[in-house]
């Protein structure tokens, strides 16, 4: 054997093996970051799981951000609507507050959006749900997590800007207009309310949806227990809802939870277009003024002053 090919061999030898540390170093590195995300997202459940042991209010709300900024927490209502939330969070944080008991009813969100594939996918990947399923959470490889795989790409990206540009200043924060500064007639406007319809969209196949069968099942186990169950299709603004009303996957689901809501019993209120464009900060998300307005609209909607005034 040659000098030179015993050194080539050595090279490469030492290479593959700075190469392999360095790799390990990576992963050992991003497990430590996907740890610290795993323990945000248990003090985060934690939070929320303070917050429905200690519910008071006769009535409580259940749903994603359109609920969040729709609704406002008071006496008799507690508002567990938060972004993102999917149908599993929902029912996991219902039965939470059923635990605690004293509750008299529930609105629950009846918005087409459930049953977008987006939502759909994103069952217990990152919601609620998935961080109360907590067996053997710390004693395997965050990274085997599928839900941690949304972190990954910023993470390297972070440390890419950060190797390549240390020191440099963060970039400017750019201040959000205020309520009464958005243009709603402006191409913007209209081209993010075509987005978000797009994304909100419902599958096709709808009656074949193994999500629709556990909300019915889960809106007629409520009555059951002699809950009132109020339906709500949230507000939307007037370009959200014209170019929603040509899918028929929307109308596929407005039909269903009209359906549901004969079957069943249940109290639908249709508040898609109870507000005018002036009252939204965004084309699907009503702003804080008029969230105070829908509360006080749905207390009487939803039978919750005739309710309170028989438990009185």
């Amino acid at each position: 054997m040659s000098l030179s090919t015993s050194n080539s061999r050595k090279f490469v030898l030492a290479m593959l093996a700075t190469s392999g540390f360095v790799l390990l170093l990576l992963l050992a590195l991003v497990e430590i970051h996907l740890r610290r995300f795993a323990a945000v997202d248990d003090r985060r459940f934690g939070q929320v799981q303070s917050e429905l042991a200690n519910a008071t209010a006769p009535w409580a709300a259940f749903g994603d951000s359109h609920v969040a900024s729709g609704l406002v927490s008071n006496t008799w209502l507690d508002n567990f609507g938060q972004p993102s939330d999917n149908f599993e969070d929902m029912v996991t944080k219902i039965e939470l507050r059923l635990k605690r008991g004293n509750l008299k009813g529930i609105i629950l969100q009846a918005d087409p959006q459930l049953f977008a594939f987006y939502r759909l996918t994103a069952n217990k990947k990152n919601g609620v749900a998935t961080v109360v399923d907590r067996s053997e959470r710390f004693t395997m490889l965050q990274l085997l997590y599928p839900q941690h795989r949304q972190y990954l790409v910023p993470m390297v990206s972070t440390s890419v800007r950060s190797a390549i540009g240390p020191g440099r200043e963060a970039p400017p924060v750019i201040p959000t207009k205020a309520h009464s500064d958005i243009d709603r007639s402006s191409e913007k406007w209209k081209k993010d309310a075509a987005l978000r319809v797009q994304l909100h969209t419902p599958v096709s196949n709808l009656n074949n949806l193994d999500t629709v069968r556990k909300y019915t099942a889960l809106a007629n186990s409520l009555l059951a227990r002699g809950l009132s169950v109020c339906l709500v299709n949230f507000p939307v603004s007037s370009d959200y809802r014209e170019i929603s009303t040509s899918s028929g996957s929307f109308q596929q689901s407005i039909a269903y939870f009209k359906r549901l809501s004969s079957e069943s019993g249940a109290v639908l209120v249709d508040a898609s277009s109870m507000f005018p464009d002036a009252s939204f900060s965004d084309p699907d998300h009503l702003a804080s003024a008029a969230a105070a307005a829908l509360t006080l609209r749905l207390y009487e909607r939803c039978g919750m002053a005739g309710h309170m005034e028989r438990s009185e």
